[in-house]
């Protein structure tokens, strides 16, 4: 049964009596990469949120067989695949080509424009209603660790700026990091190991694992893997349909995934919440500041009342 984040959190937190330990992939989850990438090499006749009904509707695409069906909207999503990959292909031979980083910077930005137009897929990427319904939890208390980055792990055989790895710890810090429950594990340069020994080293005690699962990213095997080697814990998956052979697995829930409206400024609740606890304790400071006059000036009172009438006696 599809649920919402938000609910499912609460609901757990509240079964174990404690705030949870959480990590979770981004991609898809948080701010979805691949759809935003899609829709820039699309002919963008509609917009990016009929486009993501579409999108994640056909997430099969990615199967030795190509995308599964032969009507209209497989056909869109397969013609886009395409067009990406050929991006893709023309970026990994400027990153075997170039070793000066700001060169490489200019030729990739060059090669995007030139599959994508004035679409800056990265910037562009919208949050999901997974991101909103985790900000809900954090302000309400509900999470007491939140880790994102164990799926970004890179060796890299040049000296080369982790364009998307960079992107999602910049997302992070104007977003999630405004909480003192979230962390961001930035995995450049690390050793790559198999993916469900990272939650191993650095967050064995987690309680929930949000995962990024899709054909193209963590397949079923990779997902079985983290599943029989972590014991009893709580995994949560987007719903969607290359998704649903884990739905009755024990433990596994399956969440809705859709574009949010959420901004980045919605997220500078603690600054707001801050500096309002800051105007509260001046409000009180200057009632106190108020009202100590008249006190002072009652004890001087009667203080010289007592003395006026221990003179007369």
């Amino acid at each position: 049964m599809t649920t919402e984040i938000y609910s499912l959190i609460k609901k757990i937190s509240q079964q174990k009596g404690k705030k949870l330990k959480i990590i979770c992939n981004i991609n898809d989850v948080i701010r979805p990469m691949k759809l935003s990438a899609l829709y820039g090499v699309s002919d963008k006749n509609i917009s990016l949120k009929e486009y993501s009904k579409i999108f994640w509707k056909k997430r099969d695409y990615e199967t030795s067989n190509g995308v599964k069906g032969s009507d209209e909207e497989s056909k869109l999503i397969e013609k886009n695949l395409k067009i990406f990959e050929n991006y893709q292909r023309e970026r990994a031979d400027l990153r075997k080509k170039i070793s000066d980083p700001d060169i490489y910077k200019k030729s990739t930005a060059e090669l995007e424009k030139k599959f994508m137009g004035n679409w800056d897929y990265l910037s562009n990427r919208p949050f999901t209603n997974i991101a909103e319904g985790l900000l809900k939890c954090l302000k309400e208390g509900l999470i007491e660790e939140l880790v994102f980055g164990l799926a970004s792990w890179t060796k890299r055989k040049q000296n080369l700026v982790s364009v998307l790895n960079k992107v999602r710890i910049d997302e992070f810090n104007d977003t999630f990091r405004n909480f003192s429950e979230c962390f961001f594990i930035n995995g450049d340069n690390q050793e790559v190991t198999e993916y469900w020994k990272r939650a191993k080293t650095i967050r064995p005690d987690f309680d929930i694992w949000i995962l990024t699962l899709d054909p193209g990213n963590i397949n079923e095997e990779a997902f079985k893997l983290i599943y029989n080697n972590h014991g009893p814990k709580i995994y949560v998956l987007p719903d969607y349909h290359c998704n649903r052979y884990a739905k009755d697995m024990k433990n596994v829930h399956l969440v809705k995934n859709e574009i949010s409206n959420l901004k980045n400024e919605d997220f500078n609740i603690k600054k707001e919440e801050k500096e309002l606890n800051n105007d509260n304790t001046k409000i009180k400071l200057y009632s106190l500041g108020f009202v100590t006059p008249f006190i002072l000036f009652g004890i001087y009172y009667v203080t010289k009342k007592i003395q006026l009438r221990n003179i007369k006696k």
